[in-house]
């Protein structure tokens, strides 16, 4: 019973000069953020008010800070390195978790600027599928940053909000096509065959359906 007793002491002794070391790094080179009442230091775990409401993990360091799993072997798909996300209460279609992005505007206040989130589809035990949504900061007004930008659904497809743009070009609206062609009438105009010329004509219908389908073509 004395050898337990003595192992316990000691585990406990260790664990108090674990923590008074934790406090100390803690304690040093801290600096509070007077917007939101945040005190950042070497490592800083805690409760924030104002934009940062919330519990804090913070790192004040003079670089980038790092999360990182040690792997071993050798892999070909991806790995868990980080999960977020939320628990309690009742989800349902459309909520999730939500990463959000901030940084100090010129009065050097924390302003949120956009976010990343996972939102269900279909919340149903068995019946699991989610999407990721993309949000920015629309305006001074949307002090969450949750204006939708773009979806993306559990089939891979890809919804954009505003205009878009490809290969390096800026984005852009919708063409107006002058709406959908006029019925087709048979006759020579250059081609070997009405057939030909028919086909032509259905190539091109498809082509702007799925032009207007897609948003670059009304």
């Amino acid at each position: 019973m004395p050898g337990i007793l003595d192992s316990l002491t000691a585990a406990i002794d260790t664990l108090n000069l674990r923590v008074a070391s934790l406090e100390s790094l803690q304690a040093s080179n801290q600096a509070t953020d007077t917007a939101s009442g945040v005190t950042f230091g070497a490592l800083n775990i805690g409760t924030a008010t104002g934009a940062g409401t919330g519990a804090v993990l913070a790192y004040g360091g003079t670089s980038f800070s790092a999360f990182e799993r040690t792997l071993s072997g050798t892999f070909t798909s991806l790995q868990a390195a980080l999960r977020l996300g939320v628990k309690g209460g009742t989800e349902n279609a459309g909520s999730g978790p939500r990463c959000a992005f901030y940084g100090d505007n010129s009065a050097a206040a924390q302003s949120l600027m956009a976010g990343v989130g996972a939102y269900w589809i279909n919340p149903t035990s068995g019946a699991e599928t989610a999407g990721i949504q993309f949000q920015v900061r629309a305006n001074t007004g949307d002090t969450n940053a949750g204006t939708l930008a773009a979806t993306l659904d559990n089939t891979g497809a890809l919804t954009i909000v505003g205009a878009f743009g490809v290969n390096g070009k800026t984005a852009q609206t919708a063409f107006a096509s002058g709406g959908a062609l006029a019925a087709y009438a048979t006759g020579a105009f250059g081609f070997d065959t009405a057939a030909h010329a028919s086909a032509l004509y259905a190539m091109v219908v498809a082509i702007r359906a799925a032009l207007v389908a897609d948003g670059i073509m009304s």
